[in-house]
């Protein structure tokens, strides 16, 4: 299912029409693998599964608690719309679900912004840094082909390509 169309016309009401939103995709916050690994450790040892689906309700329920609280931490939201215009990347929050635009968390100008880009697995890293300034943000786009997100996230990561 291919969304992207439907966050573009989201993002463009969002910004009241101001610039024309070329893409924009649903990304989430790049995961802490260190705070991850503390989080479910921890939690194996405050809370033992002697079961498989215990254990994987444990892993399942750290996962997205440190992503939580990594995103509280950083200011932000796990999930973010990331949207592309011809000058700049707008960056807004989203809630756990759904793909409503909530408050605007950032505004890169494409012209003082280095972004990288990198391939993992089936996802890509996309960082995000306003040169000059201390304002960073890393990122995991999907790429799959038939995922809700992946054809969204990709139309961004092929603008911020070009």
């Amino acid at each position: 299912m291919d969304n992207s169309e439907e966050l573009i016309t989201k993002t463009q009401a969002a910004l009241s029409g101001s610039e024309e939103v070329k893409a924009a995709g649903v990304f989430a916050l790049a995961d802490d693998y260190k705070a991850i690994a503390v989080g479910g450790a921890t939690t194996s040892l405050l809370m033992p599964s002697h079961s498989p689906l215990g254990a994987g309700l444990e892993a399942g329920a750290t996962i997205e608690g440190t992503r939580q609280v990594m995103a509280a931490k950083e200011g932000v939201t796990a999930r973010m719309l990331v949207a592309v215009t011809e000058g700049t990347i707008f960056v807004f929050g989203l809630g756990l679900t759904g793909t409503d635009p909530q408050d605007k968390l950032f505004e890169f100008d494409r012209e003082t912004t280095e972004v990288v880009i990198k391939k993992w697995g089936l996802s890509r890293h996309l960082n995000i840094t306003e040169e000059g300034s201390e304002k960073t943000l890393k990122l995991t786009g999907d790429t799959m082909k038939h995922s809700a997100s992946g054809a969204g996230d990709r139309r961004v990561l092929a603008e911020l390509a070009s």
